[in-house]
This record gives C-alpha cells, structure tokens and sequence, in this order.
C-alpha cells in the first residue's frame, strides 16, 4: 500500500493536465471545423428559390473559425467554380459576414445549385448551397427589342433613294430577356456581307448610328431588315423599305426670250415641257391649255413671270387669261437657296415652292417653279429689253 500516494498523485496530475487542455468555455466546446450558414434576412434568396430568367439575387452568408483561422471563400456553379469568385480572401479570419450582390440568373430556364467554400488554414473546406430554379418571366420580350429612331440625319421609315447612294439609320436595342451577341443587315432577307454577324457593343442595351448602307443600283423597291441575336439563336428586328430610284436628271433651254405685254417681236407664254413660245393668239386658240407661265412688266410687280392662277393674271392682256377654260396651277417663285450652276437635279426636286409669281427681277435672280404636273424646273434671268414691249431671257433647268 505503500505506494498509493503516488498513483493517486499520478491521477491528479492526468486530470490536471485534461483539464488543461479542454478549450470549453461557457457557450460549449468550439468546433474543430469552420461553420458556414446563409443568412436569410439579407439574401434575396433562400436555400431553395425560384426566380425570372434575366433578374439577379444576392446570397449572404456568415463564416466562423474553427480550430484555424479562415483564409478564403469561393462560389460555385453547378460544381464549376465561377472566375470572379474563387479563393476570395475573407475581411476577418475569426469571423465574417458577406454579401454576394446583383448575381444575374443564367440565360436559360433550369435548375441551378449555387455552392460555396469556405476553407481555412488547414485547408479544411466546408460548404453550404442555394439552389435556384430559374423560370421565364412572361412580363419581359423573350428576344431583343429593337427599334429605328427618328432624327433629321437618318432613315427611320420607309424612303426614296437614287440607285447607287448610301444611307445611315440610327437604332437601338435592349435584351428582353435573353443576352444580345451579334447584329446584321440584311437586304430582302440576305445579309449584307458588310454587316454581317458583328458584335453588339453591349450585350444588355445599346444605340449605335450605322452609316454607309449600300442603295442598290437597279430600280425598285427593297425591304432592308436590322437584326439582332441573343446568345442562344433568338431574333429581333426592326424592317423599311427602300424605294431606289434613277437619279433624276436636268434638260437644259437656253436664252428662251418672252415678251412683255406690248412686244410684237416675241410671244408671251411659256409651254415648260418642250420650251414653245406662244403669242396671245396662240394661247387663245388652245385655250390655255399648254401655257405654264408668262412674263408680265408691270407698274406694281415690275418685270414679272406669272402662274397663270395668280389673283393678277385674269386682268392681264385685256382680260383674256381670265377667259381661257383652263388655267394650269403653276407654282413659282424666286429662289435665294438655289445656285443654278451648281444645284443637282434633286435640290430641285426638292426645293419647296409656294408662290404665283416671280416679280421684280433682275439679271442672275434664280427662280424655282413646280408646273402643275408636279414637275420643279429652276431658271435663271441673263437679260432684259426694258418697258412694256420689251422682253425677258432666261436658262432653264428642267428636272425629269
């Protein structure tokens, strides 16, 4: 018996030394491994959830030492670790919380397990998941949407071109609910080589001015079609058509010559179409019919061509204007924005025109006048024979 105080200081000591080394404090034993919970409150997500193709979520979730510090998370994608998210260091190696925000669902509808890691120095890994299940939100544009915008530069409707000139169209496109990835142009149907399968510049909304689309160079009449891909092969576009015409062309009269109301020497009425010159008698006798203009020298409105529908023109010449049976509508007036040498056949095709007459001219006014046809023609004065019989001479550019 003797040696019975030794053992049981033996045991005393064993128990000292047990105790020693337990780690217990008043919440209970600390775990050996890392603990990794969601937090519920500040996600946008729960363990299991349901959401809208296109959205985002966020998934918070809180870290908490074991027997090691913690060193990093990452995130994960139905077991595929996402690039942006892999062995992100932790704010506190004891214990943390983090917000993973404005995560956008995956582009087609599905099931989808979130998972992350969190790891500590012993390269310990634990890991928690969300599963998502991803369906289409009926309220959004399956495709893109796409549309032309209207401005003074651009085509945004249906038009008319001459053959062989270019265009621009300013457009614009949001993804509804699938990423966009390319767009084209395409020419009843067919893409332009040009502007075929490019690259959008953002794959969410973009508007980008397109310039340099090619008119055909025969005439007629052309859809033209801006698309739009997603990712996975869905469509949207926006379509106008595209009249070609032949440029218009001019032909020319010179040094044509009326007479004033008094000139026996020269006629006083303009038949526009072939350049013919009628005297009083003349015009009488068709009735009216072929003249588009006349020249008049006036007290009031000086040297003058006249439609012959102005509210003048059926006292003129004793009245006889106002008594022929048919007096065509034609509208003139003088020009400050046509330079005659060097205005295209389609400035004058173009040009707006109201008036009845061109009055008060003088050597080098332009004057710019519609027949009742429709037809614009552009002339311009070279000289006079003054007084009551003297006379006009005049270029004419005639647009056909």
């Amino acid at each position: 018996m003797r040696n019975f105080p030794i053992k049981l200081f033996a045991l005393i000591a064993l128990l000292f030394i047990a105790c020693s080394d337990d780690n217990s404090g008043p919440s209970g034993p600390v775990s050996l491994v890392p603990t990794l919970n969601i937090i519920l409150t500040d996600s946008t997500v729960s363990y299991s959830d349901t959401v809208k193709l296109g959205s985002h979520f966020n998934i918070a979730f809180s870290g908490r030492k074991g027997d090691f510090e913690l060193i990093s998370w990452s995130l994960s994608l139905n077991e595929s670790l996402l690039p942006d998210f892999i062995d992100v260091p932790v704010s506190d190696p004891s214990n943390f919380t983090e917000v993973i925000s404005d995560i956008e669902t995956p582009p087609t509808v599905g099931n989808y397990l979130y998972t992350i890691s969190l790891k500590d120095k012993n390269n310990i890994v634990v890991e928690n998941s969300v599963l998502i299940v991803v369906e289409e939100d009926n309220s959004i544009p399956i495709g893109p949407v796409v549309s032309l915008i209207a401005t003074d530069s651009t085509i945004s409707s249906d038009f008319t071109l001459n053959t062989g000139t270019t265009f621009g169209i300013l457009v614009s496109a949001s993804k509804g609910n699938r990423d966009m990835q390319t767009w084209s142009i395409l020419r009843n149907g067919i893409s332009l080589s040009a502007f075929d399968e490019l690259d959008v510049p953002d794959e969410y909304n973009f508007t980008i001015p397109i310039t340099n689309i090619k008119v055909p160079n025969n005439a007629g009449v052309y859809q033209f079609t801006f698309q739009v891909k997603s990712f996975d092969g869905v469509m949207g576009s926006v379509s106008w058509l595209i009249t070609a015409e032949a440029p218009n062309s001019f032909i020319e009269f010179n040094n044509i010559q009326l007479g004033a109301q008094s000139s026996t020497s020269f006629g006083s009425f303009l038949k526009i179409d072939d350049g013919t010159v009628y005297f009083l008698s003349e015009a009488n006798s068709s009735n009216g019919a072929d003249v588009d203009l006349f020249y008049y020298n006036g007290a009031t409105n000086g040297p003058t061509l006249f439609s012959p529908t102005d509210p003048d023109a059926g006292s003129f010449f004793g009245g006889a204007v106002g008594a022929w049976s048919t007096q065509n509508d034609t509208k003139i007036e003088k020009s400050s924005s046509l330079d005659f040498d060097n205005a295209t056949p389609n400035d004058v095709a173009t040009a707006s025109v109201s008036g009845t007459k061109a009055n008060q001219l003088a050597a080098d006014d332009v004057f710019v006048f519609e027949t009742e046809a429709g037809i614009k023609r552009m002339g311009k004065v070279i000289s006079f024979a003054t007084g009551n019989d003297g006379s006009i001479t005049f270029d004419l550019k005639v647009v056909y």
